[in-house]
């Protein structure tokens, strides 16, 4: 069986391997090591040539503890994966949700639409691309039940990014967190 994310892996392992291994015995008795590169710097220059490898880069960085989603600390890291509409909701959702403390409009997981996970099956199919706009089918099944969800993706000076999620049962990402901002206003 194919490895769903091969490249990924190795790069993370190269990161890792070059971050903590010392240059020599001597730097490594008189200097506090370092990390000059983090996981989330390996994370932000993944290429993304097709949308469906974006799709996979932020499942990804989300398994990897790098999600956009629920923190207010790096909009990069938002900004890297959706476009500037969404990017925004879900960065203003994040920092109402750190200043106030309360739990976030999405009290579930983005990804998977669900605050308790058992994964299982998980695939990103190809993307299905109409010249700038394309739609990527993520199925999966969460505790035995079938899971279809659709991202939908704009190219923008020549990068994919995503600008809804269609969850299958008549949400979507979009539509959850503009609710949110108009509640906020």
């Amino acid at each position: 069986m194919k490895q769903p994310y091969p490249h990924l892996l190795l790069i993370f392992c190269i990161a890792f391997l070059s971050c903590t291994q010392p240059q020599s015995a001597d730097e490594a008795q008189t200097t506090t090591p370092t990390v000059p590169v983090s996981v989330e710097t390996v994370a932000m220059k993944l290429k993304a040539e097709s949308p469906d490898d974006l799709v996979r880069a932020l499942y990804a960085a989300h398994k990897a503890g790098l999600s956009p989603f629920f923190q207010a600390k790096n909009r990069a890291l938002v900004d890297r994966f959706f476009v500037d509409e969404i990017a925004d909701l879900i960065w203003e959702d994040a920092v109402i949700s750190d200043k106030s403390g309360e739990v976030a409009f999405m009290d579930a997981d983005p990804l998977y639409n669900a605050q308790d996970m058992d994964i299982a099956d998980f695939q990103v199919h190809p993307a299905e691309v109409d010249n700038d706009q394309a739609e990527v089918l993520v199925t999966f099944s969460n505790f035995g039940e079938k899971r279809e969800f659709t991202f939908l993706l704009d190219r923008e000076e020549g990068r994919w990014l995503i600008s809804d999620l269609f969850y299958g049962d008549g949400s979507q990402l979009f539509q959850m967190l503009s609710g949110r901002a108009e509640e906020e206003n």
